[in-house]
């Protein structure tokens, strides 16, 4: 859902323009006018559509997108968006505040650490790696006692694999 002009003799051009640029479809029923200002504030820019009952006509994953699912009043009205749970930054970064660093999905907070936090993500990643070789050799000598020789070589196999994967993958993006 996009805010676009209002018709009126003054902006017909105006709204015939933006419906026809961006393919945008008018609502059917009229939810109102907003206030002066109101428009151009973000946490009220929905004000009249939310106030008239038009809260329903927004899209379930804009009002996730927009984080109406951090706004009690809103989860009040649409229950299904207190089941949308954040995924905090776990390096530092605020999780509070205008200025926050939460998102919706882990392929975003991956991108997240991939661009702000390069100097993590490959410890973690190999941390991982690491982690999965010692479960694995757990789970095939369950009754006998781990070897930290048999440890050692786990990890030093895993490593060399995913070093391989890394190699792998630049080559097929070089292509």
């Amino acid at each position: 859902m996009i805010l676009g002009p209002a018709y009126s003799p003054r902006t017909a051009v105006e709204f015939i323009e933006f419906q026809y640029n961006i393919f945008a479809t008018p609502l059917d029923v009229n939810f109102g006018r907003a206030a002066d200002g109101e428009m151009f504030h973000g946490p009220t820019r929905f004000g009249p559509l939310i106030r008239n009952g038009g809260i329903q006509q927004i899209p379930f994953s804009q009002m996730v997108e927009y984080g109406w699912h951090r706004r009690p009043e809103i989860v009040k009205v649409i229950p299904e968006l207190g089941t949308v749970v954040d995924i905090p930054c776990e390096h530092g970064c605020p999780t509070e505040g205008p200025r926050a660093k939460r998102y919706i999905t882990v392929g975003d907070y991956q991108e997240h650490c991939s661009v702000m936090h390069t100097d993590v993500a490959g410890s973690d990643a190999m941390g991982r790696t690491i982690k999965e070789a010692i479960e694995a050799i757990g789970k095939s000598n369950s009754s006998v006692a781990m070897n930290p020789v048999d440890i050692a070589a786990a990890v030093v196999l895993a490593l060399k694999e995913m070093d391989a994967d890394s190699k792998t993958s630049k080559t097929t993006t070089k292509s």
